[in-house]
């Protein structure tokens, strides 16, 4: 039996390019083999993980209803993908989680990464996550100044 693979968000968040490309790479790497892992470092609460991962999980499932076994190297960035958020939330002030995620057309790396914005964009208390009820849709607005 495989034993689960485990990253570890500081690594991601530290200002090590060399931790991050590996975290980034284990990430990547854990979905192709076996669609999860185990985040330690996080700053959210288990009810928030808990709705985060069936988020996540669901955006998953639905990418590899479409996805295709082209492979095309590109370089995505964590920062670019924060802005792209934070610039459709001044717009509208208030997003579901997945407005953010586009399963048909995108690459599942583009996914990872724009997931990874949207947590460093909460660890930065730029957005709040918020859910009316547990298992209900995940929104995403931004701070309030």
């Amino acid at each position: 039996m495989n034993n689960i693979p485990s990253v570890d968000l500081s690594d991601f968040l530290s200002n090590n390019k060399e931790l991050k490309k590996e975290f980034v790479k284990k990430v990547g790497k854990a979905y192709q083999e076996i669609g999860f892992l185990s985040l330690k470092g996080h700053f959210l609460s288990k009810e928030n993980v808990d709705d985060l991962y069936t988020a996540w999980e669901n955006v998953i499932k639905r990418a590899k209803q479409f996805e295709q076994h082209k492979i095309a190297k590109s370089e995505l960035s964590v920062r670019e993908h924060m802005t792209f958020i934070l610039r459709a939330l001044k717009e509208n002030n208030l997003l579901e989680f997945s407005h953010f995620f586009n399963e048909e057309k995108d690459p599942i790396p583009k996914l990872v990464v724009c997931f990874l914005a949207i947590l460093e964009l909460s660890k930065e208390r730029l957005i709040k996550i918020n859910q009316q009820e547990p298992y209900s849709p995940l929104y995403i607005q931004l701070e309030e100044a």
